[in-house]
């Protein structure tokens, strides 16, 4: 399978703003010592980032008030969504199109916001 040419460049962009790399069957995981970990996998001729936080130890995915805040989260996050599984609430989020530095940045910036949305979210809660 060819990689998907927007993956390159954008593989080079998070490397220059402080991630660290590692691939594992096709997927390349980010890692920075500020921000939460990224993955990076091509899907439907785009990138799919997604990230995942693990859940208290009394984390249910089916619990009411986390699916009701979640709910409220994904209103507001202009990247991508949020969804309650078994263990973890992931985050995926769709890029496609042509790769540009800026582009790029900017929809990085979206992402990160609604990363940063959920953290604060979650912390309300606790």
């Amino acid at each position: 399978m060819a990689e998907n040419s927007n993956l390159i460049p954008i593989r080079v962009h998070l490397a220059k703003i402080g991630y660290t790399e590692t691939v594992d069957e096709g997927v390349y995981t980010f890692e920075h010592p500020e921000k939460v970990w990224l993955a990076l996998s091509e899907e439907n001729n785009g990138i799919m980032f997604s990230t995942a936080f693990k859940g208290a130890e009394s984390y249910n995915p089916e619990d009411p008030t986390l699916l009701s805040i979640i709910n409220m989260l994904n209103q507001e996050t202009r990247a991508g969504s949020f969804v309650a599984l078994d263990e973890y609430a992931v985050y995926k989020a769709w890029y496609f199109g042509s790769f540009s530095p800026q582009g790029f940045q900017n929809y990085y910036e979206l992402l990160q916001s609604d990363i940063d949305l959920f953290l604060n979210g979650m912390e309300e809660e606790e």
